[in-house]
C-alpha cells in the first residue's frame, strides 16, 4: 500500500519505508553510480590544468594516477571491503569496496612536471602545459 509522506513529499510504502529509498538501494543503481562518488573540479589556465577530486575515506596508497601520451589522465581507487560485515553488528552497510576510476582528456601536458597531493580527502593534481598544443588538421574539400 502506498501512502504519502507530506513532510518530505516522497511517496512511501506503509509496510516498508520510502519507495524511492528502496529503489536507490538496488544493486543495479549502485553499480551505475559507482564513478559518481569521485566528484571532480577541473580548471584550465594558460599555464596548467588543476584537477581536484573528492576521495574521502581513502588511503593515499590506494590511489593510482596515470597520464598517457594520448592526453588521458586516469585516476583509479581501490577500496577494500571491511571483513565480517555481518558479524560486526551492522544494521546498514553502504560504503562500497572494489575498484573505482575516472578518466579525463587533458592534452598538451608536460608529463615530467605533473604533481599531486592528497590531503583531507581531496586529491589535487597540477598538470603544467608544455606549450605545444595540438592543432586540428584542416581538410580542404575539393
Amino acid at each position: 500500500m502506498l501512502g504519502f509522506n507530506h513532510h518530505d513529499m516522497v511517496p512511501y510504502n506503509v509496510n516498508g519505508g520510502s519507495f524511492l529509498n528502496r529503489f536507490f538501494d538496488e544493486p543495479f543503481f549502485s553499480m551505475a553510480m559507482a564513478g559518481s562518488d569521485m566528484k571532480t573540479d577541473i580548471k584550465e589556465t594558460d599555464q596548467n590544468y588543476t584537477v581536484a577530486v573528492d576521495i574521502p575515506g581513502t588511503d593515499k596508497k590506494d590511489i593510482a594516477l596515470q597520464y598517457e601520451d594520448d592526453g588521458m589522465l586516469h585516476i583509479n581507487v581501490s577500496r577494500s571491503e571491511e571483513k565480517d560485515v555481518e558479524e560486526n553488528g551492522f544494521i546498514r552497510h553502504e560504503r562500497t569496496s572494489g575498484q573505482n576510476g575516472r578518466s579525463y582528456y587533458l592534452p598538451g601536458v608536460d608529463r615530467a612536471s605533473i604533481s599531486a597531493k592528497y590531503e583531507n580527502g581531496v586529491l589535487n593534481i597540477v598538470l603544467p602545459k608544455n606549450g605545444e598544443q595540438e592543432n586540428d588538421k584542416h581538410i580542404e574539400i575539393q
